[in-house]
């Protein structure tokens, strides 16, 4: 029986939950989505930047990144309603890239799982920002992704 390491599970409970529950809504409902969906990524963003600053005990560049946009996205969710998408597709191509650079310091399967994440979040930037099928269809996929991330981004939190 493998031996599992769950000392980093408890941080990654909440943001998977959230990102569960953003897919789900970006399946089911992408119609009241674009409104809703930008209140629940900037709560969601601002508590994965405030886990990232409790990890690293201090403060980076992408954790202020995130509690800023999350910050504005809360107080104005529909302020631009035509470039939410975009903000959004950059903001997850950004996180994408930097998921994917930060996941080359691991080794083996969390290494390997660390550039799933990142490329899953980089291919749902050029989907948001390309808007090739529409937002409806690119809501309902980056739903099915943001799911899978969740996933990834558990089993990463625990360690055999």
């Amino acid at each position: 029986m493998a031996n599992i390491d769950t000392s980093n599970m408890k941080d990654a409970i909440l943001p998977a939950i959230l990102a569960v529950i953003i897919g789900i809504l970006f399946i089911a409902v992408p119609g009241a989505v674009l409104f809703w969906g930008m209140i629940i990524i900037g709560i969601f963003l601002i508590i994965l930047a405030i886990v990232q600053i409790k990890e690293l005990n201090g403060v980076d560049p992408l954790s202020v990144i995130m509690l800023v946009l999350g910050i504005i996205m809360i107080a104005a969710p529909m302020l631009f309603p035509t470039l939410a998408q975009y903000i959004l597709g950059a903001i997850f191509l950004v996180v994408g890239i930097l998921a994917i650079v930060d996941a080359w310091k691991d080794e083996g399967m969390e290494k390997i799982l660390g550039v799933l994440v990142g490329a899953l979040f980089f291919i749902m930037g050029i989907l948001l920002v390309t808007n090739i099928w529409g937002i409806t269809t690119i809501l309902q996929i980056s739903g099915v992704i943001l799911i899978i991330v969740a996933i990834v981004e558990f089993l990463k939190a625990i360690k055999f």
